[in-house]
């Protein structure tokens, strides 16, 4: 295609670095990180509309990760299974604009596992 990707230490995500705790605090409650992530969703796709993929796909891994506890062997509900199927699809999306096509074909699968 031609073009060269350019990516920092920053930047660069495998499709496991998405599915940490680190976003997730026990001590709120479901309604709560629900919205935490929705926030991050929305703040990825701020990003996302204005080109800046790598802090889209931030985002996007951010509110994945807060949503992974609510969803542990798919026991989540509805809500919280779409949020988290959207986050993934949209940084699956990310991922694909950056010409990484493995890691979005990773990404993706990881939506259709929900």
């Amino acid at each position: 295609s031609g073009k060269d990707s350019v990516e920092s230490d920053e930047s660069s995500f495998h499709a496991s670095d998405y599915e940490d705790d680190a976003g997730y605090d026990p001590d709120k409650d479901p309604t709560e990180l629900i919205l935490t992530a929705t926030a991050h969703k929305e703040e990825g796709n701020a990003h996302f509309k204005s080109g800046d993929l790598i802090r889209a796909s931030r985002s996007y891994k951010k509110g994945a990760s807060v949503l992974k506890p609510l969803n542990q062997e798919n026991t989540g509900d509805d809500q919280v299974k779409a949020l988290l199927v959207t986050l993934q699809t949209n940084l699956s999306m990310c991922c694909l604009k950056q010409d990484k096509p493995k890691l979005s074909l990773d990404v993706a699968n990881k939506a259709l596992e929900v």
